[in-house]
């Protein structure tokens, strides 16, 4: 019988986004480098579009997100110039991230997503997608850092996760 689940202390890297344009050839990097190990595709996320995978000791901690050519084309000239000049935000295919070429986007445990955009904002960061549901799991909200670095908080909806 496995422990109860206690959540990560705020502020602890729950998530690792990667835009690929191909999931299998990013699989196989990363496979390769880090011995990571993706979990079988699903109904609601297919393998064509989706690969998870987990750290030792956790259910499941990042996934490669399929983007296309010209999601990560927009993607790229929006990081570097934002519509106004500034850099304020990526576009990403759908809910599923900023696209291949714009970076990585890590997920921050938070135990509140109200609150941590209101700390966000009050620190004069920037919220590139207010809350949103994520799937069954949880909710998150993307933002920008003072220094233009893409990041997200997030909170599950149920006790699930990293096993102690």
């Amino acid at each position: 019988m496995s422990k109860p689940w206690t959540p990560p202390a705020p502020g602890s890297p729950v998530w690792l986004e990667i835009p690929a344009l191909d999931v299998e050839r990013a699989k196989t990097f990363y496979a390769t480098i880090f011995d990571w190990v993706f979990q079988p595709g699903t109904a609601d996320y297919p393998a064509d579009k989706h690969a998870m995978f987990a750290y030792p000791g956790c259910k499941t901690s990042g996934g490669i997100m399929r983007v296309d050519d010209e999601t990560k084309r927009a993607s790229m000239q929006r990081v570097l110039s934002g519509d106004d000049g500034d850099v304020d935000g990526v576009v990403g295919e759908g809910k599923a991230g900023a696209g291949a070429g714009a970076g990585m986007t890590t997920y921050f445990y938070v135990s509140n997503i109200e609150d941590a955009v209101e700390r966000i904002e009050k620190a004069g960061g920037k919220i590139v997608r207010g809350r949103e549901t994520e799937g069954k799991h949880g909710w998150h909200a993307v933002f920008m850092d003072t220094e233009g670095n893409r990041a997200a908080v997030y909170t599950w909806k149920e006790v699930e996760g990293c096993a102690e």
